[in-house]
């Protein structure tokens, strides 16, 4: 389920989460660029959720992309 004024789409193959956006961050689009494996159209443009990432997962330090939080 998604809080009031979000929406969630969900991979109709795996049921992984594809994709969030809320009113809260209007004009985004928060994509899991994970689950994609060939080229896409567009660069990342900050980290969403950072301060609840695994540690193993390896993120660049020195990419320049903003890190945001949940709250």
């Amino acid at each position: 389920s998604s809080p009031p004024g979000a929406e969630r789409g969900f991979c109709s193959h795996c049921g992984s989460m594809m994709f969030f956006r809320s009113e809260r961050w209007p004009n985004e689009l928060h994509l899991a660029r994970a689950l994609f494996t060939g080229p896409v159209d567009r660069e990342p443009q900050g980290h969403v959720f950072w301060g609840d990432h695994v540690e193993w997962a390896a993120v660049d330090p020195a990419d320049g992309l903003p890190r945001k939080d949940a709250v």
